[in-house]
């Protein structure tokens, strides 16, 4: 979300549950202050035909540069992390960004050995979502 802010986009803040499931509300990010009847509809994201199990069982051959990677690795129906995934970088076929909470930073990791990653995806729940960049044309405001 940010990056597009940052490049002159005027698209709404959202949760990573908005990311998702294509709504926001004024809460922005803040996931715990969202009032459910105040969401509003925006098209963030569109579907995948990657899967869970594509993703499972190591498959990335169906992801395209900025898809977004959506981890529930307590399988509670809860997002925990979203991953941008960038494809081959810096000597590795298959690559994300991910804001990682347990290391207190944005990294890039290999999704093929990364230990973090590879095991939430496969002892949770997953999905990719495609960045719905025709949505976000109209809110683009240019350099100030």
């Amino acid at each position: 979300m940010e990056s597009l802010r940052a490049l002159d986009y005027d698209i709404p803040k959202t949760s990573i549950h908005g990311l998702y499931h294509n709504y926001f509300t004024d809460a922005g990010y803040e996931i715990n202050e969202e009032v459910p009847d105040d969401k509003l509809y925006f098209t963030f994201t569109l579907p995948s035909p990657v899967s869970d199990e594509d993703l499972k069982n190591g498959d990335f051959s169906g992801l395209a540069y900025a898809d977004l990677i959506f981890i529930d690795y307590d399988n509670d129906y809860i997002w925990e992390n979203a991953l941008v995934y960038l494809g081959a970088h810096g000597g590795f076929n298959h690559t994300a960004v991910i804001a990682s909470d347990y290391f207190d930073t944005t990294l890039v990791v290999d999704l093929e050995n990364d230990n973090v990653v590879v095991l939430d995806i496969a002892y949770g729940y997953s999905d990719v979502r495609k960045p719905a960049f025709e949505s976000f044309a109209d809110y683009y405001i240019g350099p100030d």
